[in-house]
C-alpha cells in the first residue's frame, strides 16, 4: 500500500467510525463557530489547512481570521462518538488530502511530462480524499 493510500484509508475509517456532520467556518463568533466552540472537546474536531495538506484535528481550533500563515479554518466537524480526547493538549489527526511527487514527472532527472494532468505543471500534485 502507498503512503497515500494509507492516509487515505485511515481518513475512511476516522469518517466510518465517528460519522461527523460537518459545520462550515462562518466568521469568529458567528452561529458555527460558537456551536464548535461550545461542542465538549471528546465530540469535536477541526478542518483545516497545513501548509501542504489538509486534516481534520481532535478539540477545538482556530487560526484566526485572517489565517495564520497557510494554517486556515474550514469549519468543525461534530461526532456521533466520543474520541476520548478531554484536553485540548490531546492530539489527533486524520490527513484529508496527500501532497506529493507526481509519478509522472521525475525532478532529479527531469524525465517525463511537467504539465501531465496530475501534476500542474510543477511536478507535484494534491490528492484530496473527499
Amino acid at each position: 500500500m502507498s503512503e497515500m493510500e494509507g492516509y487515505r484509508q485511515d481518513y475512511n475509517n476516522w469518517l466510518k467510525e465517528y460519522e461527523p456532520e460537518f459545520l462550515e467556518y462562518d466568521k469568529e463568533g458567528g452561529p458555527n463557530f460558537l456551536k464548535a466552540k461550545s461542542t465538549p472537546n471528546e465530540f469535536i474536531w477541526t478542518n483545516h489547512g497545513t501548509c501542504e495538506d489538509d486534516q481534520v484535528s481532535a478539540g477545538f481550533h482556530f487560526f484566526g481570521d485572517p489565517a495564520r500563515c497557510c494554517w486556515d479554518t474550514y469549519g468543525w466537524y461534530i461526532s456521533k462518538v466520543s474520541s476520548g480526547n478531554t484536553s485540548p493538549d490531546d492530539y489527533e489527526v486524520y490527513r484529508e488530502s496527500f501532497y506529493g511527487q507526481c509519478k509522472c514527472y521525475n525532478e532529479e532527472t527531469e524525465e517525463g511530462a511537467p504539465d501531465c494532468e496530475t501534476c500542474d505543471g510543477d511536478g507535484w500534485y494534491t490528492e484530496y480524499f473527499d
